[in-house]
């Protein structure tokens, strides 16, 4: 799926197991001009890191499609927090159809279209690495 992506995108998203601080989260995404790097700690469990592999992943495409906000921490925590929660739907939805789908587990998924995001534009926001 993710190679799917960066050929659609034309800008790579690099999937990573890394060791970070305890002080860090179990994962994080880290935008560049050159790819996008989806950091997952390299102790959290396969089903856990699925999870936030899909999460990070809901992050770029809801941004990228200009429906979130970048990634970088917003002013308004209002803002943050709801950015937060559309990753965290998109990462449930995605989840819900690669294991409902019929080819689920043969290596020949195809990802069903999710449910078209309602968020107002926030056109003109972009994240620096």
């Amino acid at each position: 799926m993710v190679d799917r992506l960066n050929r659609h995108r034309g800008k790579p998203i690099r999937l990573m197991r890394g060791d970070l601080s305890g002080t860090m989260p179990t994962g994080l995404l880290l935008r560049t001009e050159a790819a996008d790097y989806i950091v997952v700690i390299r102790d959290v469990q396969r089903g856990h890191a699925r999870h936030i592999h899909f999460h990070e992943l809901g992050h770029i495409l809801l941004e990228d499609a200009d429906l979130a906000g970048p990634c970088l921490p917003q002013a308004d925590p209002r803002a943050r927090a709801a950015d937060e929660l559309m990753a965290e739907e998109f990462a449930h939805q995605l989840a819900e159809r690669i294991d409902a789908h019929p080819c689920a587990g043969t290596g020949a998924e195809t990802i069903p279209p999710l449910r078209r995001w309602a968020r107002p534009s926030r056109r003109g926001r972009t994240c620096a690495a």
